[in-house]
C-alpha cells in the first residue's frame, strides 16, 4: 500500500487538473503546445523491476495522460525504433514517426494510436528529438516529454539535440522519463533533461512509471511562464527605459546589471519594485535591488542569494513612500517628493538570456496612517486546521500556481522542482503553511539520499519575500531517509505599518516548496502533504486619499472600504494566476512603503 500511494496521489492530482487547469499560455493567449516522444525499441518487451512488461505500463500511462489533459492543449504523439528491427539495416537511425500530429481535439486519435504502440527496433533519441522539434514549430510555448528505457543506439548525440532545440531559453522545455534505467542510459537521458531545461523523472515499475508520466505530462501542459510586457534595461542609470504600474519582462545580460526609471503619476505615492527569477543550473545565484533619486539619494535596498540548486523561483523587492522603517509617516523624506526613481537591478552567477519578471506598484498615500494598527512586534505559529486531503497539482510559477481555500492538500514533488500554490488574506489575518514530508518507504527513499533540503517559502503578493521563521517552525531542513520530515513558515498579520518582512500588503500570497537535487538522490516521486491556514479577521483596512490603478487599466478602480474580502477593494471572483496577481496586487492591496533612511555603506538605520 505504502508503494500505491504516490500513484493514487498523482492520479488524483491529474484528474483535478483536467477539470480545473488549463494548458499555459502565449503572449497571445495560444495554449503551450506539447508532443509525447515515445520509446517503441524492443527493450520495452522486457519486465520493469516489478515483473510487469513496460509496453503494459506505458500503454496504462498514456491512456490516463490523454484522459487528464485539457481539451484545449494541443498535444501530439512520435515514436521512435518502431519499423526497423536492427541497426545494420537501412533506415534504423532515422526510424520516427509522427503517429498523431500536434493539434486539439484528438484525444481519440492519440487513444487508436496508444493501442496499436508495439516495441520493435532501435533506438534513435537525437534524430526523433529533431523530429519532434520541426512538429512543434519555431515559436510560442513547447513541450517535448521523452519516454525511454534505454541507452541512444544513433547519432546526433541526445544531449546535443536538446542543447540546440532550447536555445531559445524557456518557450521550449523537454522533459524525460526513465524507465528502469542505469548507468549509461540514465546519465544520457539526465544530459537530455538539463540541456533541454526540463526535468528528469526516475521510474522503476509500472506503477511509478504511469505516476510520473501523468505528473510530468500535467507539468508540460502548464510549464514556467515569465510574464510582462517586454523592456530592455539599460547598463547606465541615465538612458534607463520608464517603466510603470504592471508588469514587466526583461532578460539578464553580460554585464549583471539593469536599469529602469520610474516616474510618479501621484504625489508623494509610494513606489515598488520587485523582481524575479527562476535560478539555473549555476552555483549561488543571486539579485538585489536599489532604489534611489536621480541624485544618488539611496531610499532602499535589498537582495537575495539562492543557497541551493536550480529551479528554484527567488524575487527580490524594494520599496519606498510615505512610511520610515518604523511604520510611521516621513513626509520629508527626498525619496517621496522625487517625481522620479532609478531602480538598479544587479545579480551574479547568471547565464546571460535568463527571464527577469518586474513587477511594479505606484500606491497613492493613506489617510489616517496613525490610526491604522502599529506594527506587529512579535509573530507566533497558529497550526493550521487539518482537514480531509484534497489532491492538488502545484505549478511551476507565479503565473500559474492555483489558488487555494484554507485546508490540507495532497501532491507530489521530485528533487529539483519548485511547485507554487495561491492563498488570499485579508487585512490583519496571518498565512501559516505547512509541510509534511512521510517517512518514505524503501522504494522511494531513494529520493533522499545524499539529504537534500526542502524547503517551503513564502511570498506577498508583489513577490517579496518573507522571512517565516517563528517558535522554532523551520521553512528548511534536510531529508533523511525514512524519517518524517515537518516546515512551517509563517506570514503576518498583514497590517499596513508593518516592518517589510512581518507582511504588510493584503490579497494573494504565493507559497512555494522545493525540493534539493543533488548528486546522489533519484528523481522519483516525493508525496507531502500541505497544510495552509488564515487565522483572525479582517480588521484595519488602510484608506487610500485616491483610487489606485491596477497596473495595465486604463483609469483609476473604485475602492470600497467595507468589503468583505478583507483587501479594501472589490477583487471579484477568486481567480488564479496572473489575472489574480494583476488585479488584485495593484488594485485591492497595499505595498510595503517604506523610505529607509540609510547609512552611506547601505544599512539601514
Amino acid at each position: 500500500m505504502a508503494r500505491l500511494l504516490p500513484v493514487l496521489l498523482l492520479l488524483s492530482a491529474a484528474t483535478l487538473a483536467a477539470g480545473t487547469c488549463s494548458a499555459a499560455a502565449d503572449d497571445n493567449g495560444t495554449p503551450g503546445r506539447m508532443i509525447l516522444v515515445l520509446d517503441s525499441s524492443g527493450s520495452m518487451k522486457e519486465p520493469d523491476a516489478a515483473g510487469e512488461p513496460k509496453i503494459a505500463a506505458a500503454k496504462q500511462a498514456l491512456r490516463k495522460v490523454v484522459d487528464s489533459l485539457p481539451a484545449d492543449q494541443p498535444v501530439g504523439l512520435r515514436v521512435f525504433g518502431a519499423t526497423v528491427f536492427s541497426k545494420s539495416d537501412n533506415g534504423a537511425c532515422t526510424d520516427s514517426q509522427l503517429k498523431v500530429p500536434v493539434s486539439t481535439g484528438n484525444h481519440a486519435r492519440l487513444l487508436t494510436a496508444i493501442g496499436s504502440y508495439k516495441p520493435y527496433g532501435e533506438t534513435p533519441i537525437g534524430y526523433a528529438l529533431q523530429q519532434a522539434g520541426k512538429d512543434l514549430g519555431s515559436t510560442g510555448k513547447r513541450n517535448i516529454v521523452l519516454v525511454s528505457d534505454g541507452v541512444p543506439t544513433c547519432k546526433p548525440d541526445p544531449c546535443t539535440v536538446a542543447k540546440e532545440l532550447s536555445r531559445d531559453g524557456i518557450d521550449l522545455k523537454i522533459d524525460v522519463v526513465g524507465l528502469d534505467v542505469d548507468g549509461a542510459a540514465r546519465k544520457a537521458l539526465q544530459c537530455i533533461a538539463s540541456a533541454g531545461n526540463g526535468t528528469y523523472y526516475d521510474v522503476d515499475n509500472a506503477q511509478d512509471f504511469a505516476s510520473s508520466l501523468i505528473k510530468v505530462a500535467t507539468r508540460a501542459a502548464r510549464p514556467y511562464a515569465a510574464i510582462g510586457r517586454p523592456v530592455t534595461g539599460t547598463t547606465t542609470a541615465s538612458v534607463a527605459p520608464t517603466i510603470s504600474n504592471g508588469d514587466w519582462l526583461d532578460h539578464t545580460n553580460a554585464d549583471g546589471t539593469l536599469y529602469y526609471k520610474i516616474t510618479r503619476t501621484s504625489t508623494r505615492s509610494s513606489i515598488a519594485i520587485s523582481a524575479a527569477i527562476r535560478t539555473p543550473n549555476v552555483h549561488l545565484p543571486s539579485s538585489a535591488i536599489e532604489l534611489s533619486t536621480p541624485d544618488g539619494t539611496r531610499c532602499a535596498i535589498s537582495g537575495t542569494v539562492e543557497e541551493w540548486a536550480a529551479n528554484t523561483l527567488i524575487s527580490t523587492a524594494a520599496s519606498t513612500g510615505e512610511l520610515d522603517s518604523f511604520g510611521d509617516p516621513d513626509l520629508d523624506s527626498p525619496c517621496l517628493n522625487a517625481k522620479d526613481l532609478i531602480a538598479e537591478v544587479t545579480y551574479e552567477h547568471m547565464t546571460p538570456g535568463v527571464p527577469v519578471e518586474l513587477r511594479v506598484l505606484e500606491l497613492p498615500r493613506v489617510s489616517s496612517v496613525g490610526s491604522l494598527p502599529k506594527p506587529v512586534d512579535e509573530r507566533h505559529w497558529v497550526a493550521p486546521a487539518r482537514t480531509t486531503p484534497k489532491a492538488a497539482v502545484g505549478g511551476t510559477s507565479f503565473d500559474n500556481a492555483p489558488q487555494l481555500a484554507p485546508g490540507s492538500y495532497t501532491d507530489t514533488i521530485v528533487p529539483g522542482e519548485t511547485q507554487t500554490y495561491q492563498v488570499k488574506v485579508g487585512w490583519g489575518q496571518q498565512l501559516t503553511a505547512a509541510v509534511h514530508i512521510a517517512g518514505l518507504d524503501e522504494a522511494h527513499a531513494v529520493a533522499e539520499k545524499g539529504y537534500p533540503v526542502a524547503k517551503v517559502q513564502i511570498f506577498d503578493p508583489a513577490r517579496s519575500p518573507i522571512d517565516g521563521s517563528v517558535d522554532g517552525h523551520l521553512v528548511q531542513e534536510a531529508l533523511h531517509n525514512g524519517v518524517p520530515q515537518d516546515l512551517g513558515a509563517v506570514a503576518g498579520p498583514v497590517r499596513y505599518r508593518n516592518e517589510s518582512r512581518d507582511g504588510s500588503i493584503a490579497g494573494v500570497y504565493t507559497v512555494t516548496v522545493f525540493l534539493e537535487k543533488n548528486a546522489d538522490n533519484r528523481a522519483v516521486p516525493v508525496p507531502y502533504r500541505l497544510d495552509l491556514g488564515v487565522s483572525g479577521t479582517v480588521s484595519g483596512v488602510p484608506r487610500f486619499a485616491e483610487a489606485p490603478t491596477a497596473p495595465g487599466a486604463a483609469g483609476p478602480a473604485t475602492h470600497d472600504t467595507a468589503s468583505s474580502s478583507g483587501g479594501g477593494f472589490p477583487t471579484g471572483p477568486v481567480l488564479g494566476g496572473v489575472a489574480a496577481l494583476v488585479v488584485i496586487a495593484g488594485v485591492g492591496l497595499a505595498w510595503r512603503s517604506r523610505a529607509r533612511r540609510t547609512t552611506e555603506d547601505g544599512d539601514a538605520l
